[in-house]
């Protein structure tokens, strides 16, 4: 399953690379060896996967830390963000620091549109503090 990513170049390498596959796919995609993590990551990022059953494949991702690049969090906070989900996408972005990895424009983004779908324009400010 495939899973949008913003970027402007749409060179297909990268964070922000316009089309991203978890598992097979060109050199150009990473690459999950984890076949349990890219079930989950292809669950999450399914449009057709149920609310209930993203927020179990989200908190499954979280207890066995699968979560560990900017990339996955992106993409759980995007997923999230689909089904208006926005204090749980806001919740991801500020997990990143606590693994150690810096929350950038891309999720920063991603989060702030979670925010705008779900019309609460309150939690926005939240995105962007440091």
């Amino acid at each position: 399953a495939a899973v949008g990513g913003g970027g402007a170049t749409g060179s297909g390498r990268g964070h922000g690379s316009a089309r991203r596959s978890f598992g097979s796919g060109s050199d150009e995609r990473p690459r999950v060896s984890n076949p349990a993590k890219t079930k989950l990551l292809e669950r999450i990022t399914d449009p057709r996967t149920k609310p209930r059953s993203l927020i179990e494949a989200v908190d499954a991702m979280r207890r066995k830390n699968y979560m560990n690049s900017p990339m996955e969090f992106t993409t759980v906070i995007r997923a999230l963000g689909r089904r208006r989900e926005w204090q749980r996408a806001l919740a991801s972005l500020g997990e990143m620091p606590l693994q150690g990895l810096p929350r950038d424009v891309i999720a920063t983004s991603a989060a702030i549109t979670a925010c705008e779908r779900a019309s609460q324009w309150r939690g926005a400010p939240r995105a962007l503090a440091a």
